[in-house]
C-alpha cells in the first residue's frame, strides 16, 4: 500500500513537471529588492500585471485541473477571498494547464471560482520565486510590498494539510487563515 502511494505521489510530481515545461512564461519579468512585477493572462483574456496587487496580500496558488489536491483547496480559497478581500486580499490562481482556457474555464465555473483566475505559461513560474519546483498545488504569500512572505523551509508546495496541525485541532483553513491574517495585520 505504502509503496503504491509513493509511487502515485512521484507519478503526480512527474507529470506536474511534464506539464509545466510545456507551458509557455512570462514575457518579462522583474525582480528588485525582493519585490516581483510581472504579467500573466487571465482566462478571459486580460493581461494582469503582478506590480498592480501593491498594499495588498496576495496567495498566488499555481493549481491544475488534474490535481486532486489542488481541487480540494479551492472551496477553502473561495470562502477564505469572500472573507477577506474587502481587508486586502487577493488570490490569483494560476493554472498550469498545458490545454489552457479550454479546460481550466469550465473547472472555473464548475467550481464557481471568485477570485483572478491566470495562466502559466513557463517552466520559470516557480523558478522566478527561487522556488525549486516539487510538485502541484503551490500556494506562495506576498507581503502589501509585493515581497514573497512565506519562503524555505516552508515554501507551501504540494498539499497544504501537510502544514495544518492535526493533533491541536487546527484545520487546513486554519492554517491558511492564520497566515491571511497575519499578514493583513489583523489577529
Amino acid at each position: 500500500m505504502i509503496h503504491n502511494k509513493k509511487s502515485a505521489v512521484l507519478a503526480g510530481i512527474l507529470i506536474s513537471s511534464f506539464l509545466i515545461a510545456c507551458s509557455g512564461g512570462p514575457k518579462e519579468i522583474y525582480e528588485v529588492d525582493g519585490v516581483y512585477s510581472f504579467t500573466l493572462q487571465g482566462i478571459n483574456g486580460e493581461e494582469m500585471n503582478f506590480a498592480d496587487l501593491r498594499g495588498k496580500v496576495v496567495m498566488f496558488n499555481a493549481w491544475a485541473t488534474w490535481c486532486a489536491p489542488c481541487m480540494d483547496e479551492i472551496p477553502m480559497f473561495i470562502k477564505l477571498y469572500d472573507k477577506y478581500k474587502d481587508k486586502g486580499l487577493e488570490i490569483w490562481g494560476v493554472s498550469t494547464d498545458i490545454q489552457g482556457k479550454k479546460v481550466v474555464v469550465p473547472k472555473v465555473e464548475e467550481l464557481g471560482i471568485n477570485y483572478p483566475v491566470l495562466l502559466a505559461r513557463d517552466s520559470h513560474l516557480l523558478d522566478i520565486f527561487g522556488i525549486s519546483f516539487r510538485g502541484l498545488p503551490v500556494t506562495l504569500f506576498f507581503d502589501r510590498e509585493g515581497k514573497l512572505a512565506e519562503t524555505t523551509p516552508n515554501p507551501l508546495i504540494g498539499p497544504g494539510d501537510m502544514w495544518a496541525d492535526a493533533k491541536n485541532g487546527e484545520t487546513l483553513e486554519m492554517w491558511f487563515e492564520k497566515k491571511i491574517l497575519d499578514l493583513l495585520g489583523e489577529k
